[in-house]
């Protein structure tokens, strides 16, 4: 009950930080990779109109009244939506390739005071979604011959931003910061996000100082990756010789007449701030605080901007999206060719066959048998959807500026989206698995997409496990946190959801051990644990190396008021040991309270904790870990006199049990970094 309770209170101090590291829209299989684009079109230049697909307009009439539907449609959807998660405002953008359909704003952008939603004027915040920006500047770079998918990432960095082989010989390569496939380990906390204006660094110096490990072989798995796309972003500007924002306006925001969407941030210095007029229509993103709206403060990923510092408006990710549905033109200006943006649909790599993969940068799913690409956007305080559906030349683009709106953000885009596709062909029939087999998936798993190196790898993996049951229906009941999904099998180790199109495929070894597994929207792996991998497994060794060390200094105590023999009669000699075993056993108690406290002060900062870390009380911590594990060393180099001293053979005995427990307990603390101040 203890562990079950210490878990839960956990997950409420983290489950808004793990959010950050999943795009809001799971967006898959398509086509085969192929070869990169190399096109001559410059982007930003009018292109000859009979470049644009041969599509042609519904007639006024049936058009207006079909934009109308859909109006009345979205208007009944989102505002009941608002009114029952109780989500301040909402923006909508519908397209398809002759226009916007729907461009609306709903509820507010600003409570206090009231400035409602609009959907041509308010600009929220698109996290994720800036991915794309940058993608669309890489595959311009390619069409130019400026740089080559495989080319080394080396080849366009200046030698400090290049990364460190980390002991793995291949080098990186553009493809592999596009698709996530790099294999660099994810952090997050005490850098995703900057309070202050004046701390956001510049992104050259970020990524220098805040450079993760590579903790895999790249080409091996997606895994999602901020830092990745900040890279890419780097070295598109190095390539450019144009600062990040500036580039995005010169070549994308600029030509396709997006006023009201920029990469620029208030108050940010190096010439990066946003224009005042701009900066007084951004929506304010709020937290849900005993039935009340708390306004948050304004998130500023302006050291990081290619990955998620961007602000827009509906209408201008209206003209995003069509951008995209017409194969790199609109309204007469061409930033790619149609080769390339049909091609940045086509998936590069896949963690598993049958399950999502990613594009040149988007991320790409089915939705009712349909085929769809986009992308997600989070920060703590906004969730942004977009896809596009390009056989049917459609899209939605939905923002919501609260921090619980990521499931209403889903639920909008989803049934926006639904509405207008085909009707979809019936699921796959389940098929029988017996008790057996399906016992076989069962287990505790973890994404892959986590820290490696640092104690911030326990903090997340401590609410990051999944729990995968097999229930007496024949189907699976994964537990991601605070939700379950019931997946049925569709055949020997692949399964689909009940509920939706979300489908997940087990990976297995060469000797068919269940190793883990993929879900749609496939951005990570899900890998099963072993008991040592488990972070209950660390918290039971304290628990008990904090009862051994009470013992130890409670015993004596005990003994000398009963009168007993005194310590020294039962143990003679050997003062230093015994004066070892007291220091040992007040650092492993200092340790487990300092802890206990660090975890209570975090929990009280709930998500706030992605700016203060690391705490003071979480340094207090690790230097007490620090000091136990000292001790505990120094205390198995005792065992040589012990065992040679005149102690009787239980005492001996009782001794080595403890130390060793205490060896077990450092080398599981070292692998979650607790040991070393590894921050």
């Amino acid at each position: 009950m203890a562990n079950r309770t210490a878990h839960r209170l956990a997950g409420t101090a983290f489950r808004a930080l793990a959010l950050l590291l999943l795009p809001a829209l799971a967006l898959a299989q398509a086509p085969p990779a192929v070869e990169d684009a190399v096109a001559e079109a410059e982007p930003g230049v009018p292109a000859d109109p009979a470049g644009e697909p041969p599509v042609g307009p519904p007639a006024a009439g049936e058009r207006a009244r079909r934009d109308a539907e859909l109006a009345a449609f979205a208007d009944g959807l989102v505002r009941g939506v608002l009114a029952r998660d109780r989500i301040p405002g909402m923006v909508v953008a519908v397209v398809d390739r002759d226009g916007s359909r729907l461009v609306q704003g709903y509820g507010f952008a600003r409570l206090d005071p009231p400035l409602p939603a609009d959907g041509e004027r308010s600009l929220f915040r698109i996290g994720s979604v800036s991915k794309t920006f940058t993608y669309v500047l890489a595959m311009q770079l390619v069409e130019q011959g400026r740089i080559h998918l495989d080319d080394p990432i080396d080849l366009h960095l200046p030698p400090p931003l290049r990364v460190p082989d980390d002991g793995f010989a291949q080098p990186l390569r553009v493809r592999h910061l596009l698709t996530h496939t790099a294999g660099l380990e994810d952090i997050a906390l005490g850098h995703l996000f900057d309070r202050d204006p004046a701390a956001a660094l510049p992104l050259d110096e970020h990524l220098q100082r805040w450079r993760p490990r590579r903790v895999r072989a790249p080409a091996t798995a997606v895994v999602y990756s901020n830092y990745g796309v900040a890279l890419l972003g780097a070295l598109v500007a190095h390539v450019s010789g144009q600062p990040f924002e500036a580039l995005v306006e010169q070549r994308i925001t600029g030509p396709l007449g997006m006023a009201h969407a920029s990469f620029r941030e208030p108050g940010v210095g190096q010439g990066r701030a946003l224009d005042p007029a701009l900066a007084a229509q951004i929506a304010t993103g709020y937290r849900r605080v005993d039935g009340a709206y708390l306004a948050g403060e304004f998130e500023h990923i302006a050291h990081g901007a290619p990955a998620g510092s961007a602000s827009a408006s509906a209408a201008d990710m209206a003209r995003w999206m069509r951008l995209h549905l017409n194969d790199g033109m609109l309204d007469g200006v061409r930033l790619l060719s149609a080769d390339t943006a049909r091609r940045m649909r086509e998936v590069l790599f896949a963690n598993a066959e049958g399950v999502s993969g990613v594009a040149h940068g988007f991320l790409t799913e089915q939705v009712a048998g349909q085929f769809v690409y986009g992308h997600g956007g989070a920060t703590l305080l906004f969730h942004t959807a977009m896809v596009l559906a390009p056989e049917q030349g459609v899209g939605v683009f939905v923002s919501a500026n609260a921090a619980h709106a990521r499931r209403p953000v889903r639920e909008v885009a989803r049934q926006l989206l639904l509405r207008l596709l085909p009707e979809p062909p019936p699921p796959p029939a389940a098929v029988a698995l017996s008790p057996a087999e399906l016992a076989r998936y069962a287990g505790t798993y973890a994404s892959n997409r986590r820290p490696y190196a640092r104690v911030e790898k326990l903090l997340l993996g401590a609410t990051g496990t999944i729990a995968v049951r097999a229930g007496e229906d024949g189907a699976l009941r994964v537990d991601w946190g605070s939700e379950t999904t019931r997946f049925l099998p569709t055949g020997p180790a692949s399964f689909r959801s009940a509920d939706d199109d979300q489908r997940l495929v087990f990976r297995t070894a060469a000797d068919g051990e269940v190793t883990g597994f993929v879900a749609d929207p496939g951005i990570a792996v899900m890998e099963r644990l072993s008991p040592l991998g488990r972070p209950g497994t660390l918290a039971l060794l304290l628990g008990l190396v904090a009862m051994v060390s009470a013992l130890r200094l409670l015993a004596p105590l005990l003994r000398r008021r009963r009168g007993g023999p005194t310590h020294a009669q039962r143990r003679p000699g050997l003062g230093a040991v015994k004066a070892l075993a007291v220091v040992s056993a007040l650092c492993w108690l200092g340790f487990v309270v300092a802890a206990v406290v660090a975890l209570l002060a975090m929990l009280a900062q709930g998500s706030a904790l992605i700016y203060t870390y690391p705490s003071q009380s979480l340094l207090v911590a690790l230097a007490f870990a620090t000091a136990a594990a000292a001790a505990t060393l120094l205390e198995l180099l005792a065992l040589v006199p012990v065992w040679g001293s005149r102690w009787a053979a239980w005492p001996k005995l009782r001794y080595t049990l403890a130390v060793l427990l205490g060896v077990a307990t450092v080398l599981l603390m070292w692998h979650w970094n607790l040991v070393g101040m590894r921050v």
